[in-house]
């Protein structure tokens, strides 16, 4: 949306000195003509944005300038922190911690303000590995760095790779890195937590045009499956954490049929594993062929 870019477009040009309409135009994937577009707009709004020409020109906004603080209701400050507190709960950034003090300026009245809600993307524990590898990563991506690692697949395979670092991703509660690998020769998803031995090859790359989200669910995705389960009357509650309410056909008894369609690969087998003895594989027989030999094998563990 025009409003989310040219806020957007505000911020960042008051956490950088100076920007050139094409990084700009870069980083929100508009031409060139849309950002001096918006500048405009952003003057007419009574922010003082300057342009210059020249081999140091840029997009600036004039020095010594100072936002209306209530530019923002207390209530969109609130959002806004709370989801960037949240992220830096993982990810410690400098620029972040910046920006952060720079919003909460915005709006004194947030001091006296009781918290409502809190958004947290850590996992339970302090997983510092993961941390330093975001941050490692991070680095490479600001610097153009090559990185390589060993990579340890869903299929429990173990690679070799040198990928060119692009974009750093948070879906769901997992962590991605999106880059060009060199051994694929095309762009790749790779989960961190499935990354081993990462180094920085400080080897310098151009970086390649890609699109991330696309990428990212064509590396998630094999073929949707329709499943039903049988749930026992005393998980029903439970389950309505993982499958919509609709989906749920109560028997005669209490107990419930659940009928979806989800995406099938090792994370939905040991998804169902983990539900315990409180649900059952009814169809496709298939899926209940392969949960019956993972009990298997992990009976002949335990006896």
């Amino acid at each position: 949306m025009k409003i989310d870019r040219l806020l957007a477009i505000t911020i960042l040009l008051i956490n950088k000195e100076k920007v050139t309409a094409k990084e700009l135009a870069d980083n929100f994937e508009v031409s060139r003509r849309t950002i001096y577009r918006d500048v405009e707009t952003l003057n007419k709004a009574g922010i003082p944005i300057v342009t210059t020409k020249g081999v140091d020109g840029g997009i600036s906004i004039l020095e010594n300038y100072k936002m209306d603080k209530n530019i923002f209701k207390v209530e969109e400050l609130e959002t806004i922190i709370k989801a960037l507190e949240g992220v830096r709960k993982i990810l410690p950034d400098s620029d972040l911690e910046n920006t952060l003090e720079k919003l909460k300026g915005f709006n004194t009245d947030l001091e006296d303000k009781e918290e409502t809600f809190i958004i947290d993307y850590s996992p339970w524990g302090n997983d510092e590995e993961l941390t330093e590898k975001v941050n490692l990563i991070k680095k490479a991506i600001k610097n153009n760095y090559l990185i390589e690692f060993s990579y340890l697949s869903n299929k429990n395979q173990r690679t070799s790779r040198k990928v060119e670092p692009l974009t750093i991703i948070l879906k769901g509660h997992s962590w991605y890195i999106y880059g060009y690998c060199r051994l694929r020769e095309d762009f790749r998803v790779f989960r961190i937590s499935r990354i081993r031995d990462l180094t920085i090859n400080k080897e310098k790359f151009i970086r390649k045009k890609g699109t991330p989200q696309e990428c990212l669910d064509s590396n998630n995705i094999t073929d949707k499956v329709k499943l039903v389960l049988k749930v026992d009357k005393e998980y029903i509650e439970r389950s309505y954490e993982y499958f919509p309410r609709e989906s749920f056909e109560i028997l005669e008894g209490g107990s419930a049929i659940i009928r979806t369609e989800i995406w099938e690969n090792e994370w939905l087998y040991d998804f169902l594993l983990g539900l315990g003895e409180y649900i059952e594989v009814i169809e496709p027989m298939r899926i209940r062929d392969i949960i019956k030999v993972k009990l298997e094998k992990i009976l002949k563990k335990y006896f």
